[in-house]
């Protein structure tokens, strides 16, 4: 497959490659072959094109292509990041409250008894609430009891 991209939309492309790997490895488990090789013919790509040599680096001993540090501390990537897991904090915090203001409401065996619109609207309840909290208030407000 040939792509007719300018730099400029080529140097997206291996950003966005960079980010899409990045999510792919966050769980520290192994990222799909089939997503590794086109992160490598990307790279590849990007090294044989002079305009990004700062961006990617080869490997000889490994045989693999990485990012450089000029990748890594790019700002614009890195406010990606940024936001990323703070979208993903925020949204997991209020999905775990919820299920478990859910079960200390209604008790597990009633809440598998409903149907699925009265879950789902008793859900969306909680949910809006802690949207709500955690927008004024951030975590000033949460309280652990050990």
């Amino acid at each position: 497959m040939v792509l007719n991209i300018s730099d400029d939309q080529f140097e997206k492309l291996i950003k966005l490659t960079y980010l899409g790997m990045w999510v792919a490895d966050a769980n520290f488990q192994q990222t799909q072959t089939s997503l590794k090789e086109i992160e490598q013919l990307i790279f590849q790509e990007a090294k044989e094109r002079k305009a990004f040599q700062n961006l990617i680096q080869y490997n000889e001993t490994e045989k693999r292509y990485y990012p450089t540090n000029v990748l890594h501390e790019d700002e614009v990537i890195n406010n990606y990041l940024d936001d990323y897991e703070e979208n993903c904090f925020w949204e997991e915090l209020i999905d775990r409250l919820t299920k478990k203001s859910l079960i200390e409401e209604y008790g597990l065996e009633e809440i598998l008894k409903m149907d699925a619109s009265r879950r789902m609207e008793a859900e969306k309840l909680l949910i809006e609430k802690y949207q709500t909290e955690f927008e004024n208030n951030g975590i000033k407000n949460l309280k652990i009891e050990i």
